[in-house]
């Protein structure tokens, strides 16, 4: 069984179908092949959009509970994200 048909068991009558036909991203069709397993490139790609959008929606209340706690480590975090230099985040990562 494939990892699609398993995610599409899990989440059937969420209403993932209808939020990606309703925002473009599939065809009705589409949306049923991809939630039994059958259409596997497409449903990779609409899993991730989801997961993408969903951590969009919850990111902020990690960061505002962070910038109330600790207003310097978020000044951190802000200018982390912000450096160009992948190299150094891998490092503070790794060291902490």
């Amino acid at each position: 069984m494939n990892v699609v048909k398993v995610f599409g068991q899990h989440i059937k009558d969420s209403g993932v179908c209808e939020a990606w036909v309703e925002a473009g991203i599939l065809g009705a069709g589409t949306a049923e092949h991809v939630m039994t397993g059958k259409a596997y490139n497409k449903g990779m790609r609409s899993h991730k959009l989801m997961s993408q959008a969903l951590w969009r929606l919850l990111l902020p209340f990690p960061t505002d509970h962070v910038e109330i706690k600790d207003p310097s480590l978020m000044e951190k975090i802000t200018a982390l994200l912000a450096d160009e230099h992948t190299d150094k985040r891998t490092e503070l990562l790794k060291s902490s």
